[in-house]
């Protein structure tokens, strides 16, 4: 358990590092989008546990475009992963 507790600290350290998202007080009548964690494990090449990985995802089906998001964000792979 803290592994999985530290993977979540090294998360939310890189979002807040990127500056990811603001605070901001919530405008009445409108609903928030809610968030997920995903948690995952990583394994090497042979088969022993490489680290734990935690993502914080929204669940964004629920956006509407200009109304909740004004920017889009369009995810890009490395070449390597490929």
């Amino acid at each position: 358990a803290d592994d999985w507790l530290l993977a979540i600290d090294d998360e939310m350290n890189n979002l807040i590092g990127m500056d990811v998202y603001e605070i901001v007080d919530k405008p009445p009548g409108v609903k928030l989008i809610p968030v997920k964690w995903v948690f995952k494990t990583k394994y090497d090449a042979f088969g022993m546990l490489e680290k734990y990985k935690v993502r914080l995802c929204a669940k964004g089906f629920r956006q509407v475009v200009g109304v909740d998001y004004d920017e889009i964000y369009a995810p890009v792979t490395k070449h390597v992963t490929m």
